[in-house]
């Protein structure tokens, strides 16, 4: 019931299990449940989404390329690439689940990049009451959400 019921100009979708979503797939930029013609951002695709909405001066050292940099990032582009930023991006803040319950809903957002990291998964969150993004490493058991990337 939540895919559809938040707000209704940014409906939450549905909430996947990384595995799921990449339909069992552990190529990085796989297509997974993505349309014909997409595929699930990589974590080197996200960061070059970061920088270019990036203000700050020192996006380069905001937002490297590399996979150990973790943690809040940024200064404002969290703000940007939410609902009603300047992005288009508008990712909505649909909360997580885990093992049938679901957990931040309206207060942050979780989303899949198709990047391994040492048996877990490059992911982005955002949250409502943050400027910045935070870049982490998620248990691919968490159901978040998935944004496709056309190829």
């Amino acid at each position: 019931s939540n895919c559809t019921s938040n707000h209704p100009n940014y409906p939450d979708g549905g909430l996947y299990q990384w595995n799921e979503a990449m339909q069992y797939s552990t190529t990085p930029g796989a297509q997974g449940i993505c349309p014909s013609d997409w595929h699930i951002p990589t974590h080197d695709e996200f960061t070059t989404l970061e920088r270019a909405v990036c203000t700050s001066g020192s996006c380069a050292t905001d937002f490297p390329y590399d996979t150990t940099t973790s943690g809040w990032r940024g200064s404002d582009e969290g703000t940007t690439l939410k609902p009603n930023g300047t992005s288009g991006f508008e990712r909505n803040l649909s909360g997580y689940s885990n093992i049938g319950s679901f957990g931040d809903r309206d207060s942050f957002g979780y989303t899949w990049t198709s990047s391994e990291m040492f048996g877990s998964v490059q992911g982005r969150t955002f949250g409502i009451a943050q400027a910045r993004v935070i870049r982490s490493t998620y248990s691919k058991t968490f159901g978040f959400s998935v944004r496709c990337l056309k190829n």
